[in-house]
């Protein structure tokens, strides 16, 4: 996981669409919806699904990454990493 300072500091310099999926509520919205459907949302791993996320959204991860970045930051199975990947 990026460190938040280097997050914010490529935030302030991205495109206003990746600004809008990084921080709106909308997003948050989603991101939470998603992640009490996979059961992340009582554990300290919805804050890491979240922090994930905004880190590939700003470009440091490609999508392509996904799947097994979702197994190692969050320790999921395969099917349930695939499944949030899609």
């Amino acid at each position: 996981m990026i460190d938040r300072d280097t997050s914010y500091g490529i935030y302030n310099n991205s495109t206003p669409k990746q600004k809008y999926f990084f921080s709106s509520k909308a997003s948050d919205d989603l991101l939470f919806s998603i992640a009490k459907k996979y059961n992340l949302h009582k554990s300290d791993k919805n804050k890491l699904f979240t922090a994930t996320v905004g880190d590939i959204i700003l470009g440091f991860y490609r999508i392509e990454d996904t799947v097994p970045l979702l197994q190692q930051e969050l320790g999921l199975d395969p099917r349930t990493a695939a499944l949030l990947g899609a």
